[in-house]
């Protein structure tokens, strides 16, 4: 009982900290496409948005 119940536990923290970590994405590509929307073309943003993804994604798992 008590082990089924902390697993229930652990599999919801998980999925919140899945929820947290794609909203933070999120947020930074917004923000990150908001700031260069005037500077930058389209596809280079895309770009640069995709590497900041990649690396964010890379500081997460270590």
């Amino acid at each position: 009982m008590m082990t089924s119940t902390s697993v229930r536990q652990n599999t919801s923290v998980t999925l919140y900290f899945q929820y947290l970590h794609q909203s933070v994405a999120g947020v930074l590509k917004l923000f990150l496409y908001l700031r260069d929307r005037r500077s930058l073309p389209f596809f280079s943003l895309q770009l640069l948005n995709q590497k900041q993804a990649q690396a964010f994604e890379a500081s997460a798992k270590q």
